[in-house]
């Protein structure tokens, strides 16, 4: 599905797209240099950062295997 970010105003294709929880790893993420392309809420009123699968596969292994961070992936 295409996306317009109401945040960046850039749009993305969501299939492409990774979404953390994890504030630390998405602020790691960002000083590495990955693009942040949306940040959203969620129902339980929590931040979704919303990167590419290309900067996820960039830093993942930087970051270190935490699984349970991604809400998808």
């Amino acid at each position: 599905m295409y996306c317009v970010s109401s945040i960046t105003g850039e749009g993305y294709f969501s299939e492409d797209m990774v979404h953390f929880l994890n504030c630390a790893q998405s602020a790691r993420y960002v000083e590495w240099g990955a693009k942040l392309w949306d940040l959203q809420v969620n129902s339980e009123h929590k931040f979704i950062f919303v990167f590419s699968k290309t900067d996820h596969a960039r830093f993942k292994e930087r970051w270190g295997n935490k699984n349970n961070n991604s809400v998808n992936n």
